[in-house]
């Protein structure tokens, strides 16, 4: 089961905000980078719309697979966010929903601290459990 927070946006010195990673707090300038953005469209209750995805590797899809949309029934976007300041992904969906327009933040994932795997004078790769090995 997905856990969502609400979007947590500061406000900053240029009448803008700065989003907060949904991991670890942090909400300083640049501490987010986007590396995905994709918007979906449909009428209400198609499975299939329009998608349309963009990352920051200059690569994309446009087609009408659904699958990830944020809304349940209608439109949404999501864009996805590394963090600078821990090791997680979180994503942003905009979610539309009978006329009201939601925001939200989900960890997607967060990468192993590679210093907490070091038993024994080993360092373990994050694909190694090290259960395995003694």
């Amino acid at each position: 089961m997905k856990t969502f927070k609400p979007a947590v946006i500061n406000q900053n010195d240029v009448d803008s905000g700065i989003l907060a990673c949904p991991h670890c707090g942090a909400d300083e300038s640049g501490t987010l980078h986007q590396i995905e953005a994709t918007v979906y469209f449909r009428n209400e209750d198609d499975h299939n719309g329009v998608t349309v995805r963009a990352t920051s590797a200059l690569d994309g899809y446009i087609g009408t697979d659904q699958t990830g949309n944020p809304s349940a029934r209608r439109d949404g976007i999501s864009v996805l966010f590394s963090c600078e300041q821990c090791t997680a992904t979180s994503k942003l969906n905009i979610v539309q929903h009978k006329g009201d327009t939601y925001l939200n933040m989900e960890v997607v994932s967060v990468a192993p601290d590679l210093d907490n795997k070091v038993i024994k004078g080993k360092v373990f790769l994050p694909e190694v459990d090290p259960t395995e090995i003694f």
